[in-house]
């Protein structure tokens, strides 16, 4: 993830923290938090804002990322080591609407699992993209969701904790299910969602489909 706000807001893909009760934040200067506020999801589109409890922090400013055209050169954040974080060069391959709610830039640079999250800017250094992993046999090498869709899920001010992200959840047909199968259909749904978006970002639609429906049975 990357820091977009000062205030301690970080932004990164669903996936990245969907399924766990407990997370680890550690910032460019090696300061670490696990006081993990969530404090907006996306299912549709694999975004998350999460909050650590520090302020004053250095942030990237979001471009417009209606402005993104096909071959634009872009930076996209590798894996991140003790030496800092590597960032790799290449370009917006292309402009995918993957239906009318998402639109997607496919870009020619991989996106490692281990990258998820990560920022991908222009050549001003402005985020316009957030970088989404695709499986390794897909056609696409790597998807940026348009920063576009974070702006109006910064606004929000109602925080839950990391560990209550699943409860949060609609899950009310499962209302009457004993609490154990209950937080098991919950990590079962999560754990779809977090392979599936990636998936369906990635244009195997058919492969996504699958994700949903063994999760499902």
């Amino acid at each position: 993830g990357f820091v977009v706000w000062q205030d301690g807001r970080i932004a990164t893909t669903l996936g990245a923290i969907a399924g766990t009760r407990e997370a680890e934040i550690v910032l460019a200067d090696g300061r670490s938090f696990r006081e993990v506020e969530v404090l907006a999801v996306d299912l549709q589109r694999d975004l998350a804002v999460v909050r650590v409890p520090v302020r004053n922090l250095p942030a990237l400013a979001l471009g417009d990322s209606g402005l993104v055209r096909e071959g634009d050169p872009i930076l996209a954040a590798g894996v991140t080591t003790s030496t800092g974080t590597a960032f790799k060069e290449g370009v917006v391959k292309a402009i995918r609407m993957l239906s009318p709610e998402l639109t997607v830039f496919e870009t020619s640079i991989p996106i490692a699992v281990e990258a998820a999250g990560g920022p991908v800017l222009d050549a001003t250094g402005k985020v316009i993209g957030v970088g989404t992993p695709v499986p390794p046999e897909a056609a696409v090498k790597g998807i940026a969701v348009p920063a576009s869709y974070l702006a109006p899920m910064l606004l929000a001010e109602r925080p839950v904790p990391l560990a209550e992200l699943s409860r949060q959840l609609d899950v009310g047909l499962l209302k009457d299910c004993p609490a154990d199968e209950l937080e098991h259909a919950v990590k079962t749904l999560l754990t779809a969602i977090s392979v599936g978006v990636p998936q369906y970002n990635g244009g195997d639609h058919a492969a996504c489909a699958k994700t949903y429906e063994s999760a499902a049975l």
